[in-house]
């Protein structure tokens, strides 16, 4: 007996449209607006309508605590990346040439401070860079004249690893808030397809009058060149940081 896998009407087209987060929130908007308009014109609309309105609010909540975790990681990470800045340009080079004062920088004691110069406060990788700050410290120690030095260093230190700890826990915050919406994107994706349901029985005898009842632009899209996109039940890193922004640090953010 021949099966129907690819019959219309078993597949969630709305799930499948593979949309943003923005998309998901026009979307549900949209089909909410035009069930009001029209909940007064058959007895069954109006509880459909407030069915909807439900699930649908609770994606909208957690939307917004989605953008709003997104927006305080992203405020973290430019105070984390300023400090790194400040690293590479100005205080390297001020810590370099007050080591120089006391020690020329081809003597032994200068090569245990600063075995490779600058370098690795300016071109490794963002973590390295402050691990040799950490270092650098340790190193320090073995000197006196230079302990103030190695306290200005150590307060640098302590300053970026607090800022670095609190970056952290804003990123897991947008993993917690994605996760969430995730969930509520597609409880909002299987409300919508039972409205699709509940409407036909409604108009079986006008099949057109649901066209009044969907943003179809969108659901019609088959690709998404860029942004969140919702496919096979996964939610890709740009959905949780959105538009190909990246944790700086290279933390894979999933």
């Amino acid at each position: 007996m021949r099966t129907h896998e690819r019959w219309s009407f078993s597949n969630n087209p709305f799930i499948n449209a593979k949309l943003s987060y923005e998309d998901w929130n026009v979307l549900g908007s949209d089909h909410l607006s035009k069930l009001e308009n029209k909940k007064d014109s058959h007895p069954m609309l109006e509880h459909i309508y407030d069915n909807y309105k439900e699930v649908y609010e609770v994606y909208l909540s957690q939307y917004k605590n989605w953008k709003l975790a997104k927006q305080y990681w992203q405020a973290e990470t430019l105070e984390v990346d300023n400090l790194l800045e400040e690293l590479s340009s100005k205080w390297i080079k001020n810590w370099d040439m007050r080591i120089q004062l006391v020690f020329d920088d081809t003597s032994p004691e200068y090569t245990s401070l600063l075995p490779n110069k600058r370098s690795p406060f300016q071109r490794t990788r963002r973590d390295e860079r402050i691990v040799e700050v950490g270092t650098l410290i340790r190193s320090l120690s073995n000197y006196s004249s230079l302990s103030d030095l190695r306290q200005e260093v150590t307060n640098f230190y302590q300053t970026f690893k607090a800022k670095r700890d609190h970056q952290q826990k804003r990123e897991q915050a947008v993993r917690d808030a994605s996760t969430s919406l995730k969930q509520a994107a597609e409880k909002l994706g299987i409300a919508t397809y039972r409205n699709v349901g509940n409407l036909i029985a409604i108009y079986a005898e006008e099949p057109n009058q649901l066209l009044n009842f969907f943003k179809l632009d969108l659901i019609r899209s088959v690709k998404r060149v860029s942004g969140n996109v919702i496919s096979d039940g996964d939610i890709t890193q740009d959905a949780i940081l959105e538009d190909g922004v990246e944790d700086s640090f290279g933390v894979d953010v999933q």
